[in-house]
């Protein structure tokens, strides 16, 4: 069932090389497909104080994780960085989200649980999450910014001109 839901994602991301040749410009080399996306992460947050473990507790209690999940969801755990980047989106896009009236039953639960761990900035869990939605965008989109660039000299030169 998963395969299907991420297939055409997977497809669109091979049609990626063809394109950029179809396009005028150097292919990548044998068997690359360019850099890929960076996941979102909490560190913009925890640099600016708030603690790591809080955030831990923030994201189990949001998703649910207790003894009874798999281990690999567990701190520690082979796929605590899917945990993470899950919370760091969640906390990314809150404000859209709410602004758009989108699932306010799991924003509400978000605020909760950022005032139950006393991670917010007094008790406006809802300007704390906006504040700490901006601070992820933008460390999101930075870490981001060579899909939408070429570095200087990397395949830059067309293979023919269009004149």
């Amino acid at each position: 069932m998963c395969f299907f839901v991420f297939a055409p994602a997977l497809r669109l991301a091979l049609c990626l090389v063809g394109a950029r040749v179809l396009g005028g410009w150097e292919p990548l080399p044998w068997g690359h497909t360019g850099p890929g996306p960076v996941p979102a992460t909490l560190e913009a947050i925890i640099v600016t104080g708030v603690s790591s473990d809080a955030l831990e507790h923030v994201a189990d209690a949001y998703f649910k994780i207790d003894g009874t999940s798999p281990p690999t969801l567990n701190v520690g755990g082979a796929l605590r960085h899917a945990v993470s980047a899950a919370l760091a989106t969640s906390i990314m896009y809150y404000g859209e989200r709410v602004a758009a009236g989108e699932m306010p039953t799991l924003h509400g639960k978000l605020r909760a649980v950022v005032l139950k761990y006393k991670v917010a900035e007094g008790n406006d869990a809802h300007g704390t999450l906006v504040r700490w939605g901006g601070l992820l965008r933008a460390q999101f989109d930075l870490d981001n910014l060579k899909l939408t660039t070429v570095a200087a000299g990397a395949y830059t030169r067309p293979l023919f001109s269009s004149t």
